[in-house]
């Protein structure tokens, strides 16, 4: 049966239990102590390697380079150079150790399990940890490193019948205890034994603080659920669906994990790509996997990758937050017509380039350009014609058919300069036959010859490279610029012509104005891997989309060219779909929880679809009033962990104050604040209305407290609040307090989350209100002017608490 166990914080301390944790704490004790001693001895290697490697170089330089004249010297220095560089190897390795060891001290083993070898009386202890670790007297382990052989029956098996295979061949034998660890800057905060790797912090977290045994039974299941899509290596595609806070990254971090594992002679960390919707995500998803050290994987935007892979100039591309707050724009076509058709025509661009149809309109732009491509002279050099037109067209059309239309043309042009090599080598004997006749005449005749042939290639390189190259956006553009072209290439079923037109006019203007809309950007990566041909991205061995969701059509089918050999893990949830409506994206799955178009882009593939139906991250009541917000509704089910129903303060006042709301959201955050909570958001519909609220607070945390600038105040109890307000892809999070637009906290969570303008999401962005209410972990406050809103009079009023605050 599992167990769990306490720190003296804890509840249902036993004596067999006080035991057990003693002898853990003192075992854990003990390694934190040689640990910290081998850091000491590894430092101070390293600032030895360090100093020598510095004095030998030093040296080096002001002698050795001064001495250099005979073979003797010569060697003398090479030998210098080759010891200089083995003691700055020395160095490396050793520093590299010390870091190591300093990870180790904070988390230096995180699970154990006892194991007895068949035809042996007794068993043997494995600690299992980030790296191996041995005592310095006996040489025995104190930990193993997890991806040593043994360690796979942690992973691989329950207690029970186990085994696993090393160079000595399959070992088999019975597994007697499997314990996990919850451990924090070196001290023990929790264990528990189970029969199942419970590799989710939030989860452990949840066992080591809760003893009962229908909690144990609830993560079990929710940790065999996740292990089915974990461990799942027959499908090169994986699809994981579930509500918020089923835990969808997290299995795909471990998903990357056990492929790490398992793969280990051919697959590293730098061979899996995460494409996050934000960086912001990073810091949470870094060090989620403590199994993987140093090493973590690649993790990047879309919008960063194209606008990188594309070479787009700086600011070129609008990001994805500017059209989302487009998408989210509001116009009253009575006192601004203008802005009306304006924002009419962009939406209607946005609609039309995240479809199947505008990929359809690329494709017979492609084949537009492989046909009507034609050299536009023959080639001569010095007076001799080289190759003709019709024979470079046969080169292009015909013998590199096979070949992308731009890797055809810089063939064709290397061809070129392969044929004009005898008039060169005919010149270059006329210019030595010169030079050996001996005169000023002959040697100045023969400079000139020399010369003009120099001149004479250079102006044909300039020509054929002028003519091999190309410009992507100038391609791009004149798609759209060209209205009788756009017209003949038009799919023949499609958007109707006025969504088509205004699409078209509205990209051209932008594009010949040097800028591109976010929606250009996955059309211009899907030409560009079209002409010039798929980048060697064999390096690239896994992808994992985060939030696939928001993915339109045209996305997925640019990554989709972009890295053709790739397995994929996609996690999604259509209930947290910003924008939805607007944009063309396929569903992550269809009603029978089959993969849909999603995975049609990436086809022909073997595809899995795995639906996670238990939430554990909120609290039970968040979770109740956000799945009662959901569309379509959730029908699974959550982790009861119990907390307060969310409030609804509906806020009246006649006195026209624009600091009202400020003074309200202020008091709430301190009280948060006051109450432990270690993450606040505020999130707001649109990135005006964040500007503004964090002026408000700003005002407001300065009244309560002392301004020390910077968004950041001490209040009376020395108690320090610090604000960041975040309207772009900011990289990193500076302060506890987060004033944020929506479509930036995607897949974010924390302890509290504030919305203080709920009465402005319409009927039609139910999805993203979702999504702003199941980013709270433990508490979640709604504010609203006047009446409750229509979105909220759809939920039951017993799943809310509501508070009326007049004339505050």
């Amino acid at each position: 049966m599992p167990k769990s166990f306490f720190n003296q914080e804890g509840s249902g301390f036993l004596d067999n239990k006080s035991a057990i944790w003693q002898v853990e704490s003192e075992y854990l004790g003990r390694v934190v102590r040689i640990v910290l001693e081998q850091i000491a001895i590894a430092e101070s290697k390293a600032q030895d390697r360090l100093t020598d490697a510095t004095l030998e170089r030093q040296w080096m330089f002001e002698n050795a380079t001064h001495r250099v004249g005979l073979d003797d010297d010569w060697a003398e220095l090479m030998f210098q150079i080759r010891d200089t560089h083995r003691r700055e190897q020395e160095y490396d390795l050793v520093q590299k150790k010390a870091d190591r060891l300093h990870l180790m001290a904070a988390t230096p083993f995180f699970g154990r399990f006892d194991f007895r070898e068949h035809g042996y009386a007794l068993g043997e202890v494995f600690y299992v940890g980030l790296y191996s670790l041995t005592d310095p007297d006996s040489g025995s382990f104190l930990v193993c490193d997890w991806r040593a052989p043994v360690c796979s029956m942690y992973y691989d098996y329950e207690p029970g019948l186990a085994g696993y295979h090393c160079q000595a061949g399959a070992i088999s034998g019975e597994l007697t205890l499997k314990r996990q660890f919850v451990i924090k800057n070196g001290l023990l905060k929790g264990m528990f034994d189970s029969n199942l790797h419970i590799a989710d912090r939030f989860l452990q977290d949840v066992l080591a603080q809760n003893a009962g045994q229908k909690m144990h039974a609830i993560v079990a299941s929710i940790q065999r659920e996740q292990n089915a899509a974990i461990r799942d290596d027959k499908h090169d595609i994986l699809v994981v669906q579930g509500a918020a806070g089923s835990g969808k990254t997290s299995v795909a971090l471990q998903r990357a994990a056990y492929l790490l594992y398992h793969r280990r002679a051919e697959l590293k960390a730098h061979q899996i790509v995460a494409f996050l919707p934000t960086y912001l995500l990073t810091e949470y998803t870094s060090g989620v996997l403590p199994e993987l050290g140093e090493e973590n994987i690649r993790q990047t935007t879309f919008f960063d990758y194209a606008c990188r892979r594309t070479a787009l100039p700086e600011d070129a591309a609008e990001t994805p937050f500017e059209q989302q707050e487009c998408m989210m724009a509001e116009s009253n076509r009575l006192t601004d017509p203008v802005s009306e058709h304006v924002l009419r025509r962009r939406r209607a661009s946005i609609h039309y380039k995240s479809g199947q149809q505008f990929e359809t309109l690329l494709t017979n732009y492609l084949d537009y350009l492989h046909c009507s491509w034609q050299p536009w002279v023959d080639v001569y050099f010095r007076g001799e014609k080289i190759i003709s037109a019709r024979q470079i067209s046969r080169l292009i059309h015909e013998d590199f058919a096979c070949l992308p239309l731009l890797v055809r043309i810089e063939k064709a042009r290397i061809r070129i300069m392969i044929l004009i090599s005898p008039i060169i080598r005919k010149a270059a004997a006329e210019i030595r036959e010169l030079r050996r006749q001996e005169s000023t005449g002959a040697e100045i005749l023969s400079e000139g010859v020399r010369q003009q042939l120099s001149q004479d290639l250079k102006q044909l390189r300039e020509e054929l490279s002028i003519w091999a190259s190309y410009d992507l956006l100038a391609l791009y553009t004149e798609l759209f610029a060209n209205k009788e072209l756009f017209d003949r290439l038009l799919p023949v079923e499609g958007e109707g012509e006025g969504v088509q037109e205004e699409a078209r006019l509205l990209t051209a203007k932008n594009v010949s104005n040097g800028k591109v809309f976010y929606e250009d950007l996955p059309a211009l990566l899907y030409l560009k891997n079209a002409l010039q041909g798929v980048p060697d991205v064999r390096h690239v061995r896994h992808l994992i989309i985060d939030e696939a969701q928001n993915y339109t059509w045209m996305q997925l089918r640019a990554l989709a060219v972009e890295f053709p050999q790739a397995s994929l893990t996609m996690l999604g949830d259509p209930r947290q779909e910003i924008g939805a409506g607007l944009l063309q994206r396929p569903p992550v799955a269809d009603q029978d929880g089959g993969p849909t178009r999603t995975v049609e882009a990436f086809a022909p593939r073997q595809s899995a679809h795995i639906e996670l139906t238990k939430r554990y991250r909120s609290t039970w009541e968040i979770a109740r009033f956000s799945g009662a917000l959901a569309d379509p509704p959730e029908t699974g089910s959550s982790i009861e962990r119990r907390g307060i129903l969310p409030l609804l303060v509906r806020v009246t006042t006649k006195k026209r104050e624009t600091g009202v709301m400020g003074r309200l959201l202020t008091r709430r955050i301190l009280d948060l604040f006051g109450e432990g909570f270690g993450s606040v958001a505020v999130l707001c519909r649109k990135a005006d209305t964040c500007r503004g609220i964090y002026q408000l607070i700003g005002a407001g945390l300065a009244e309560a407290g002392k301004d020390m600038g910077g968004g950041q105040s001490v209040l009376d109890g020395g108690q320090s609040v610090s604000a960041q307000l975040v309207l772009n892809d900011d990289r990193s999070i500076k302060a506890p307090l987060l004033v944020m637009p929506v479509y930036l906290a995607s897949g974010m969570e924390f302890d509290a989350v504030i919305v203080p303008e709920v009465g402005c999401y319409h009927v039609g962005e139910r999805r993203t209100l979702y999504t702003v209410c199941t980013r709270a972990l433990h508490r979640l406050y709604l504010y609203t002017e006047g009446e409750t809103p229509e979105l909220l009079r759809t939920i039951d009023p017993e799943y809310y608490s509501v508070t009326d605050l007049i004339d505050c």
